[in-house]
């Protein structure tokens, strides 16, 4: 089923981007005095009961303001970034004024923040068995006449194309009806600073019912909700504590009402008990203002069913104290770590695949498999596993490319050295496959006495791939394009990095890393040539504060994220002389973006490391209880927690 909730009408393709950089680049955002709202009830009191999609902002100018006091004010009263700033927006200035300004009845480009001066929110409602429908509630500025104009902009436009817009009334309110043509008609109202779209106009009854107080005979508010009332509450929002933002999905039901309708939806619904998917009751979150101890707090829930059934019960995650191996290094972006019960997933996958094929097929399908392989894959790996899992992210300080930060994948065993005999028998496996004339697929290489593999097959693959590509430009005829496609070639071996896959056993780990870089400093790392995260302040501090908000309670998993490391390579990229050069050189024939690219060359960014005060050290705690699984994201003041 499609769904369309737009209106199909001519415009400048400029007029996006325009109002995206406006809400980004301008010097203030309008505050909002008041912190309740008394004019009316929030979304969550107007909207039904059976809202399956929702996401609100409970004010805009706080929303921004919140991020702009964690950091954002401080990097844009930076001199050097400061210009930048107000030449791009000189050029959207610029560039509104002569393309879009005389189309939208002589508006200023800073008008259009009129339009975004309190809360917000996007819907989706799924009534029974009718088809889904879209809302969306917007403040807007009292006080100008902003929103008037442009609404007078798209009435003539319509009403040039044959649609002029139609009125109704619902208890004395005034609903205006545009006609698309398409599947969906939009219809919208206005009380007071207010205005309130839906793809129904059953919808805006309801909404305008209970805007008065007068709930619809047998309708709820989605504020009764039992599903988001329980996420909500486990997200501790509550009248003394409200959330900047907050989301809710009932997955299940969204996605009956979205392929409602469609053959294939009643199998796939069908099979959702049996897999226990049915089980997943909703997901939510809120975002909350920081307080002294955190500069944000932002939460979210996976509610679940008592007790979980099929692949919910299966994938159960144990909590622990998640010690750090010494071969994580210092400098990682992000770093992250949780453990499953690798029995209790491997005893839920089997139950689950006996359901479909009969008892006993799994161990079947087990016993062929380890006699085709070469080994037992009950007992030579699946037992080996602890079910520890961890990953990391590493931007390499001295890499050019855009891609330049590399992803490591940490698996803990219980006995290594019989992991490593089961590893052999598999890469025998695969060479032997290959051939005996073929080349090594899997070369073994020492960084400073440990040896771990090179995927020496994805190498000759990207190689091969250069080297046709290169061979393709030598039977090209107009010179002007191979030169160009020259270009492009040379740039991308520059400044994109080709994942060479690596992996080996550092301590008790297996590790795979998609660069030979980054398992060579993992290596220092473990041997002491680099620090460990261990030993990083930042890493300390954070597990400090982790463990302030699990109160006692151990984690089921964690994060650590750095974002100065993660940005090394990207940095380096983004201040060469050969990227800039290559950006100028593709939009030179783009007036716009043209002036953007040189505003840019204008003003170089500064050195990495002379901004690391701007950016924050956040984190993440994952618990696993009765309800489901809560993910408590927070970002740091950077200061020791009052405790």
């Amino acid at each position: 089923m499609r769904f369309k909730f737009w209106l199909a009408m001519p415009r400048s393709w400029s007029l996006l981007g325009i109002l995206l950089l406006t809400l980004g680049l301008a010097p203030q955002a309008i505050a909002q005095e008041e912190d309740e709202l008394p004019a009316r009830p929030s979304c969550n009191r107007i909207l039904p009961e059976e809202t399956v999609l929702y996401f609100r902002i409970r004010s805009i100018p706080d929303m921004v303001d919140l991020y702009r006091k964690n950091g954002l004010d401080k990097m844009m009263e930076d001199e050097r970034l400061s210009n930048l700033w107000g030449d791009l927006y000189k050029e959207v200035q610029t560039e509104y004024d002569a393309q879009v300004k005389g189309e939208l009845d002589d508006l200023e480009l800073e008008q259009f923040q009129d339009l975004f001066v309190g809360e917000m929110c996007f819907a989706l409602v799924a009534k029974r068995r009718q088809p889904m429908e879209g809302v969306m509630i917007v403040d807007v500025k009292p006080e100008t006449d902003t929103v008037d104009r442009l609404f007078g902009v798209a009435q003539r436009r319509l009403e040039e194309d044959g649609r002029p817009v139609e009125t109704d009334t619902e208890d004395e309110v005034e609903i205006n009806i545009i006609r698309t043509g398409e599947d969906r008609d939009i219809f919208y109202f206005r009380q007071q600073d207010t205005l309130y779209f839906a793809t129904n106009r059953d919808l805006c009854a309801e909404m305008i019912a209970n805007l008065k107080g007068k709930p619809l005979e047998k309708t709820r508010t989605f504020f009764e909700n039992r599903k988001y009332r329980t996420i909500m509450g486990q997200c501790r929002v509550d009248k003394d504590h409200p959330p900047m933002a907050t989301f809710f999905i009932d997955p299940i039901e969204l996605f009956k009402a979205a392929s409602r309708g469609e053959p294939f939806a009643a199998v796939a619904t069908g099979f959702f008990p049996i897999l226990g998917i049915d089980g997943l009751l909703g997901v939510g979150g809120a975002v909350l203002p920081g307080d002294k101890d955190f500069a944000s707090m932002s939460h979210m829930h996976l509610l679940m069913a008592s007790p979980r059934e099929g692949l919910l019960k299966a994938i159960s995650f144990r909590s622990g104290e998640f010690e750090l191996p010494l071969s994580v290094p210092e400098d990682v972006g992000v770093f992250m770590a949780t453990s499953f019960d690798v029995p209790r997933l491997y005893s839920g996958i089997e139950t689950i695949y006996n359901a479909f094929n009969g008892e006993g097929s799994f161990a079947e399908l087990v016993d062929r498999g380890s006699e085709e392989i070469g080994f037992d894959i009950k007992t030579d790996l699946i037992d080996l596993l602890t079910g520890t899992v961890m990953f990391l992210n590493w931007g390499d300080k001295e890499s050019m490319a855009f891609n330049g930060a590399s992803n490591g994948y940490f698996i803990e065993l219980n006995d290594a050295e019989k992991f490593q005999e089961t590893l052999q028998i598999l890469l025998d496996r695969i060479q032997d496959e290959s051939g005996e004339e073929s080349d090594e697929n899997f070369s073994k290489v020492k960084k400073n006495g440990q040896e771990y593999w090179i995927a020496e097959v994805a190498r000759r693959g990207m190689e091969s791939s250069r080297e046709w590509r290169r061979s393709q430009l030598e039977e090209m005829e107009d010179a002007e394009e191979r030169a160009r496609r020259q270009r492009g070639l040379d740039f991308e071996e520059k400044f994109t990095r080709s994942p060479v896959p690596s992996f080996g056993f550092l301590e008790n780990q297996f590790v795979i890393t998609d660069s030979t870089e980054l398992m060579d400093h993992l290596i220092d790392s473990l041997q002491g040539k680099s620090a460990s995260l261990n030993e990083s302040e930042h890493y300390s501090d954070l597990r400090e504060k982790a463990e302030f908000l699990l109160g006692g309670k151990q984690p089921a998993g964690i994060m650590y994220n750095r974002p100065i490391n993660q940005l090394s390579s990207l940095w380096n990229a983004i201040t060469n002389k050969d990227t800039i050069e290559m950006m100028q050189d593709g939009v030179k024939e783009q007036p716009f973006l043209s002036r953007l690219v040189d505003a840019y060359a204008r003003n170089q960014l500064p050195p990495l490391d002379e901004m690391s005060q701007y950016f924050r050290t956040s984190g993440a705690i994952m618990t696993d209880d009765a309800t489901g699984l809560h993910f408590l994201i927070f970002e740091m003041n950077n200061k020791p927690i009052e405790k």
